[in-house]
């Protein structure tokens, strides 16, 4: 006999949910195929901001929590912490701008290459 756990189930039910609510105004609002994947690409490409301000925001409550904290063992910990931070906000600065720089040196801007017809 199968049992069922009913919070497993929901949990699932959940993320099936949100991926739904996600995706649900770029398949609305797509005309065509290439409608489709363009709302994708421009959904997609908010992610690399949103990731670093999340980053920033992490480390600014890490610089609080290491300035609030007394016992040595923390500070520490705070201290790795906000090192990899930062390495994470350079990192994602830096890929972003060489992205930028690539797309810029080889005219690859949003143009779409010509589609051959037969």
């Amino acid at each position: 006999m199968i049992k069922i756990n009913f919070l497993t189930g929901m949990k699932e039910l959940n993320k099936l949910f949100v991926i739904s609510l996600a995706i649900f105004p770029t398949i609305a609002f797509a005309i065509d195929f290439k409608g489709f994947i363009g709302n994708i690409i421009k959904q997609i490409s908010v992610l690399p901001a949103f990731l670093t301000g999340l980053a920033v925001i992490y480390l600014l409550w890490n610089i609080v929590k290491y300035i609030q904290s007394g016992d040595p063992k923390k500070k520490d910990e705070a201290r790795e912490v906000i090192t990899y931070s930062l390495i994470f906000i350079f990192v994602m600065i830096s890929v972003w701008g060489l992205v930028n720089l690539l797309v810029n040196t080889f005219q690859l801007g949003n143009t779409m290459p010509p589609v051959p017809t037969s």
